[in-house]
Parts: structure tokens; C-alpha cells; sequence
């Protein structure tokens, strides 16, 4: 019996371990033979969750297709239209967003092919487990930038044998990870530790249990310090993440309910700890002095001159750049790569791509699944309308698509015992 219960223990934390590659190459794709190219590991994982879905359906008669996705599938193919006749107006060959149902159909079916890993190793697919994985991947970025940064060898086996293009970073002095890097990565950081912050203060699995509660305290904290060092966008998701800690805290007291109070003495307790570790390094150590000033530097600007400004502030400002006539309003020019404009606005990228219709469109693309989830799943209702408000902050600062978090949810089994129409 022991020996059974042992084989099961390993055969979980080998299952465990899969499902957290498998969701790492999902979140921070990378080419699947590394610089030797190879389809991107997001590709495969579509591929793979093509075939599994395709034999569900046809062999097992189990999988349904959500009304809502079909109607989100309309949205993205008449996006891409709407693209590519920009791009036919202005005769130009910049079809990235024209193909984007392409990505859609990719990240689908890749975020099928991560549910149905997590769920044959956990027996189920919720919040909690996804919102974990996404944890520990962010953390393990988060860890072996340090190392890429700190040990040569490390940072020559990522950069020769594992990715490509971290050149630029390096120039620049930044942190990366295993196609982790810049404002892509900050973005991803930014939705985990806002997810992070709802689990544990709406889950009682996590905040009812000291050693989940930990492990989500400290995976927070540390995504929260090292992340900013990656890219400052991660800095939105600290923000919310907060709001959600203390909003929940103070809800729940004013109720008349002490449930969260564990959770908050942990949080402080921590928190308190890093603030000091913190200081120490700063002190101790020039090269983490200099991340922690670009990883913080609205914060170091405030207190040592009364302003909050950021060398990225500033250059923002001079980058609200907008069409010059009609029909550049309406369907834009065409162009979005290679920087053409000189803008890195997600709102000016899209608006002179494909013109307030495209911004419309792709912005209705998100409204529309993230509110039918608020429908279809209640008690997450302000978990996708906090993520829908990341979409539409994150526009001010980079143009980007978080439908890769969004497609997950389709696969949730709270999500996939509702809302949705017959088997095919």
C-alpha cells in the first residue's frame, strides 16, 4: 500500500511538474528547438490541442463548443477583415493583424491543450490551479532572470540554446527570462498578481490554508519586486493586486467578517520582511542598487524630488501620435511593425493600423468575453471586469492582446458546466 502510495505521489509531482512546463512555454512561448529554431512552443501546444479536441468529439462525443467562444470567434474573424482591407486601402503588406484569427485559433486551442494537462493530473480545472501555475512560471522567470543576470553561464545557455533576440535587452541593462522580457512580460506579471490578489482573498482553499496563504504571499511579493526590475508594467498589477488585498480586507471587516485577518497579519508579516531584505540589498550590493532604481524609479523620484516621473513617462508623453486625415481615423494606414510611427501607444498603434474600426472592434472583442464570463461565472465577476480594466490601461502604455489569459477560461469547469451548446 505504501509502495502504491508512493508511485502515485511521484507519478503527481511528475504530472505537476509537466503541467507547469507546459504552461511556462504557454505564457512566455519560445521556438520549440530553441535558437535552432522550430515552431513556437505556443504553436505546438495548439497543434497537439487540436488533435485532442478533434478526437473528443469524434471518439468520445464529450466536447462542446461555448456559444460564447463562437460568438468571440466572429468578433476576431471579422477583426482580421477589417485589418486586412486596411491593409488592401493602403496597399501596404503589414498583414500581422490581418491573420489575427490565426493567433486566436492558436491560443485556443494551446490553453485546451494546458486545461486538459492540469485536469488528468488534478481531476479538475478552476481559478486556483491556474492562477498557481501562473504564479510559479511568473516566479521561475522572475529567479532565473537573476541568474541570467548574476551567472554567465546561465545567461549563456539561455541566450545560445534557448532564445533569440535578448541583444537588445542586455544594451539596455534590463532583467529577462526565457522569453520573458520587456513590456510582454510586465503585462503577463500584471495579470498574474492581479489574479494572485482575488484567489487568495475569495478562495478559502488558499486563504483558509497557512501554507497556500504563504505561498501565494510570498509568490506575490516576489513577482511584484523582481517583475518591475523586468519591465514596469508589472507595476498595474501591483497596484490592483493592493486595491483587491485592502478592498476585500476592509469589505469583509465591515461585515462583520475575520476570515481574511489571517491572511492580512501573513501578508503585513511578509511584507514587512521583503521591505527590510529589500533595504539591506540595496545597501549592500551597486549592480541591485541599479535595478531596484529602474524597477522603482517613479518611487525614488518622489521621495527625492516631490515628482513622480520615469524616463518611460516622459518619452510617453511625446508619442500620442494620430492619424492626419479622415480616412486614416476611420481605417487607418495599414501599417503597425517596425515601429513606423514612433509610437509604442496601443491606442495610436491600432488607431493608425486599422482606424477607430479596428480599435472598436478588437475593444468589443474583450468587453464581450470578459462580460460573459461575468454572466456565466458569477463569483469571478470582479476578477474579469478588473482584467478587462488592465486591457484598456495597458493600451495607454503598449499596444497588446491578453486574449491568452482570456482563452483559459473557456476550459474552466465552473465555465464548462454552463453556457454552452450541444455537443458537436
Amino acid at each position: 500500500m505504501n509502495n502504491i502510495l508512493s508511485l502515485n505521489n511521484i507519478a503527481k509531482a511528475i504530472g505537476t511538474i509537466i503541467c507547469a512546463l507546459a504552461v511556462d512555454f504557454y505564457l512566455f512561448p519560445i521556438n520549440s528547438l530553441g535558437v535552432y529554431g522550430g515552431p513556437n512552443t505556443k504553436v505546438v501546444l495548439a497543434i497537439v490541442g487540436t488533435v485532442l479536441f478533434l478526437i473528443g468529439i469524434f471518439n468520445e462525443k464529450k466536447n462542446t463548443i461555448p456559444l460564447q467562444l463562437i460568438f468571440a470567434t466572429l468578433i476576431a474573424f471579422l477583426f482580421s477583415t477589417i485589418n486586412y482591407l486596411s491593409t488592401e486601402i493602403n496597399a501596404t503588406s503589414d498583414y500581422g493583424y490581418s491573420n489575427y484569427f490565426v493567433s486566436f485559433f492558436t491560443w485556443t486551442f494551446s490553453a485546451y491543450t494546458v486545461a486538459e494537462l492540469i485536469r488528468v493530473v488534478h481531476r479538475e480545472v478552476n481559478l486556483r490551479l491556474i492562477t498557481s501555475y501562473f504564479l510559479a512560471v511568473c516566479l521561475f522567470q522572475c529567479v532565473i532572470a537573476l541568474l541570467i543576470d548574476n551567472i554567465p553561464m546561465v545567461a549563456y545557455i539561455v541566450d545560445n540554446y534557448l532564445t533569440t533576440g535578448n541583444q537588445f535587452v542586455k544594451e539596455g541593462g534590463r532583467l529577462y527570462g526565457i522569453g520573458a522580457s520587456l513590456d510582454p512580460a510586465g503585462v503577463r506579471f500584471a495579470i498574474t498578481l492581479t489574479m494572485a490578489a482575488f484567489v487568495m482573498t475569495q478562495d478559502e482553499l488558499v486563504y483558509g490554508s497557512s501554507s497556500s496563504m504563504r505561498w501565494f504571499i510570498c509568490s506575490f511579493l516576489i513577482i511584484s519586486i523582481i517583475g518591475n526590475m523586468i519591465s514596469r508594467t508589472t507595476l498595474i498589477g501591483v497596484v490592483i493586486g493592493l486595491i483587491v488585498i485592502i478592498g476585500s480586507y476592509f469589505a469583509n471587516y465591515r461585515n462583520g467578517k475575520i476570515s481574511l485577518q489571517p491572511m492580512i497579519n501573513s501578508f503585513l508579516a511578509i511584507l514587512a520582511i521583503s521591505i527590510l531584505a529589500s533595504i539591506l540589498i540595496y545597501n549592500v550590493s551597486a549592480e541591485a542598487r541599479s535595478l531596484f532604481r529602474f524597477g522603482f524609479e517613479g518611487f525614488f523620484s518622489f521621495f527625492e524630488t516631490g515628482v513622480w516621473q520615469t524616463g518611460s513617462t516622459d518619452v510617453l508623453q511625446t508619442m500620442w501620435i494620430w492619424p492626419t486625415d479622415l480616412q486614416g481615423w476611420i481605417i487607418g494606414y495599414g501599417i503597425f511593425e517596425d515601429w513606423y510611427f514612433g509610437t509604442d501607444i496601443g491606442y495610436c498603434r491600432f488607431v493608425l493600423y486599422s482606424g477607430l474600426c479596428g480599435l472598436t472592434i478588437f475593444a468589443i472583442f474583450f468587453i464581450y468575453q470578459l462580460l460573459s464570463f461575468c454572466k456565466a461565472i458569477p463569483n469571478y465577476r470582479l476578477l474579469f471586469i478588473l482584467l478587462l480594466i488592465i486591457v484598456f490601461v495597458v493600451w495607454i502604455k503598449v499596444s497588446t492582446d491578453i486574449y491568452y489569459v482570456v482563452a483559459l477560461f473557456y476550459w474552466l469547469d465552473e465555465f464548462q458546466s454552463k453556457y454552452k451548446i450541444a455537443a458537436v
